[in-house]
């Protein structure tokens, strides 16, 4: 299991915008990576959006670097994560 903590938003270092295909990626590696069920993911999708900060699982993975997708793509947006292994 994997969590994901978007610290904070920077927007100087996001170089793409919450586009309809980055919400489309987003919502497929959720589902790929995560067991969360639709209504959760499209409520993580918003707070992606209003660049809140937040945390979530990622419980279908074991190593942080099957999260690397789901990092970049949030990067991408300007966030600033960290990756924990949990229990």
């Amino acid at each position: 299991m994997i969590k994901i903590e978007i610290k904070t938003w920077d927007r100087d270092k996001a170089w793409t915008d919450w586009s309809g295909q980055a919400k489309r990626q987003f919502v497929n590696r959720m589902r790929e990576l995560s067991n969360v069920d639709n209504t959760e993911i499209k409520r993580l999708a918003r707070k992606v959006f209003e660049k809140e900060k937040m945390e979530f699982t990622l419980d279908r993975i074991s190593q942080p670097e099957k999260a690397d997708s789901i990092r970049h793509l949030l990067e991408s947006l300007g966030a600033i994560v960290e990756i924990k292994k949990g229990p």
